[in-house]
C-alpha cells in the first residue's frame, strides 16, 4: 500500500505544517516566556509579601494606639462616675445641712 499525493493532501489538512507551527508560537507563550514570567511573578510576591508585612506593622501599631486610648477613655469614664458619685453625696449633705440651718434659725427666731 502506497501514499499517494491525495493521501499526502489529506494529512496536510489535518496535521499542522511547519508554517502552522510558527503562526502558533506567534499566539501562544513559549518556555522561555514562562520562565521570564515565572521569575516577574517571584519578584511580584516578593513585594506582595514586604508591603503586606508593613501593612501589618502599620495596623499593629493602630491597634497598640487605638489600645492605649480605650484605655485613657476608661479611665475617663470611672473617673466621671466616681465624681458623680461624689457630687450626689456633697448634694445631700448640703440639703441635709439647709435642712438643719433652717430648724436652727426657726428655733432662735
Amino acid at each position: 500500500m502506497a501514499i499517494t499525493k491525495k493521501d499526502v493532501e489529506t494529512l496536510k489538512e489535518v496535521f499542522a505544517t511547519k508554517k502552522d507551527i510558527e503562526a502558533l508560537k506567534e499566539v501562544f507563550v513559549t518556555k522561555i516566556e514562562f520562565k521570564g514570567l515565572e521569575s516577574k511573578v517571584d519578584a511580584l510576591e516578593s513585594k506582595f509579601d514586604k508591603l503586606e508585612h508593613k501593612v501589618d506593622a502599620g495596623f499593629d501599631r493602630l491597634l497598640t494606639g487605638q489600645d492605649k486610648l480605650m484605655h485613657e477613655l476608661e479611665k475617663a469614664r470611672e473617673d466621671r462616675i466616681f465624681a458623680f458619685a461624689k457630687d450626689k453625696e456633697q448634694d445631700l449633705r448640703l440639703d441635709n445641712m439647709d435642712v438643719r440651718i433652717k430648724k436652727l434659725e426657726t428655733v432662735q427666731a
